[in-house]
């Protein structure tokens, strides 16, 4: 019994290692002083524990929406950040070949993802972390941006691939269709959010050790 109840607890731990791990790496690529990398990458994942027990709700046409502050806003705001230190080293290159990969993102996730009763919106966690990883460097490619920020920008990809694509339109399409109550980011740690983005970093740094450029790190 000890062992049951110790595990769930483990894995969050895990989990929120892992996080901190690949927040380092991001920030590190993007040239982050190491006070900012160092606390950022503390407090990141304990904020999506915290703030997964608190929702922050509205209501839109007599259907309540629930957003959760450790599964969708901090994320977000992790993401944004990112995404705005992206644009400010490499410019509108960057701008350009996220609104490439979202769309393809958005589009691949919207209509995969599927409204599983008494669950929500089930998707195939490997779909949006391998599509943004090959993506990523694709895009970066053909635009001629430094692969080297492939992770973050794979992160920023994967966590607001997964906002537009599942939560801000497919859930609140089928919760407005249905007239019922949804959570929007509600799994904190878990949530395909959360994973989708950071596992896609990790997917993608792999990828870049195998194409030879981790040496730029």
């Amino acid at each position: 019994m000890r062992f049951v109840k110790i595990m769930p607890m483990l894995l969050y731990v895990l989990t929120g290692v892992f996080i901190s791990i690949m927040s380092i790496i991001n920030y590190r690529i993007l040239g982050f002083n190491d006070p900012i990398t160092i606390f950022t990458s503390i407090v990141l994942p304990l904020a999506i524990y915290v703030g997964s027990k608190r929702n922050i709700s509205f209501r839109i046409n007599g259907v309540t929406l629930y957003i959760n502050i450790g599964g969708f806003i901090v994320p977000l705001v992790y993401c944004l950040e990112l995404f705005t230190r992206m644009t400010l080293l490499y410019g509108t290159k960057v701008v350009v070949a996220s609104m490439l990969c979202l769309i393809i993102t958005f589009m691949s996730l919207y209509y995969s993802s599927r409204y599983i009763v008494g669950y929500g919106i089930g998707l195939p966690l490997l779909l949006p972390i391998v599509l943004v990883s090959s993506f990523t460097l694709i895009f970066l490619h053909l635009l001629r941006i430094d692969l080297i920020i492939a992770p973050p920008f794979a992160t920023t990809i994967g966590i607001l691939g997964t906002i537009i694509g599942v939560d801000m339109v497919k859930t609140i399409k089928i919760s407005l269709r249905r007239r019922q109550s949804f959570e929007l980011g509600g799994g904190g740690l878990f949530d395909v959010i959360v994973l989708s983005g950071f596992f896609s970093s990790h997917l993608t740094l792999i990828l870049l050790i195998i194409l030879g450029y981790i040496y730029k790190l």
